[in-house]
């Protein structure tokens, strides 16, 4: 997981954006063993623009409801940022 996080880390550089690390990966994983990590879920629709209507070959998810189309998936907002240090620190044994 590290390695990912430091490849994420030095793409970003490169792009010309923040000096942060995303942890997408290791929140996902987090919430499986916890599902109280997440805050703030809410159902939206989300699709795959393929033809650049919204964007170009990205995920989209629609969680103003903008597009009138049936929520098919939840989606997670925010995160319980004290738990998730903890979740963090426990599986790298950084106590």
């Amino acid at each position: 997981m590290l390695e990912r996080i430091e490849g994420t880390k030095n793409f970003d550089k490169q792009m010309g954006m923040l000096n942060a690390t995303p942890v997408r990966d290791a929140l996902c994983i987090a919430a499986i063993t916890d599902a109280t990590m997440l805050k703030d879920v809410v159902e939206c629709f989300e699709g795959v623009d393929c033809n650049g209507e919204l964007t170009d070959r990205r995920t989209d998810c629609d969680v103003h409801f903008r597009t009138g189309k049936t929520p098919n998936t939840k989606v997670a907002l925010s995160a319980n940022r004290e738990k998730f240090n903890q979740f963090l620190f426990k599986t790298q044994s950084i106590q």
